[in-house]
């Protein structure tokens, strides 16, 4: 761990520097890469790492849903909890680190759930389209009813499990691109 802590570190400022001497072709040059607009808060997030606390935080979670086959934790096998709630999930079309597939799956796994794809976005949806990241949970907000909150049918669901439904396909094997 030590090494790749030390040659990031290294490596930031310059990664840092190429995006801005490539500004208005950075885009293209971090795309063509696979990595989009999402450099440079990746590097940020890392290097956040240094502080122990944040570190430990961050292990802690992605120990709990990450082990040496990949990812053990989906939200299928509870989406049906999502039954009747307004769901609104918005994704980027350039997701690296969760392509959107996982999103058509999550939509079609919540029924009544509503899809918007950032066509130019990657995983950070809200820092690449601001606006039309606000804009699209207005228009949700404003176009959707307040769910009616049932204790007695919530307490059935967790206590029985998943009614009886089609199957929802598993996303597919992530290969990291």
């Amino acid at each position: 761990a030590a090494p790749v802590r030390t040659a990031v570190r290294a490596v930031a400022p310059v990664v840092r520097a190429l995006g801005r001497l490539t500004r208005g072709e950075g885009p293209l040059v971090w795309a063509s890469l696979g990595l989009g607009s999402d450099v440079d808060y990746v590097l940020k997030r890392y290097e956040s790492l240094a502080d122990t606390t944040a570190r430990q935080a961050f292990l802690r979670t992605l120990r709990a849903g990450v082990d040496a086959r990949g990812q053990v934790i989906t939200m299928l096998d509870r989406s049906y909890l999502a039954a009747g709630l307004p769901t609104l999930i918005l994704w980027g079309a350039h997701d690296r680190v969760i392509p959107a597939a996982h999103a058509r799956i999550a939509n079609a796994a919540m029924p009544g759930s509503l899809l918007r794809v950032f066509p130019d976005s990657g995983h950070f949806p809200h820092h690449d389209d601001p606006a039309g990241f606000v804009k699209a949970i207005e228009d949700f907000l404003e176009a959707t009813r307040a769910a009616d909150h049932d204790p007695v049918r919530w307490r059935q669901l967790l206590r029985t499990g998943r009614p009886h439904t089609p199957a929802v396909p598993e996303p597919p094997e992530s290969s990291g691109a």
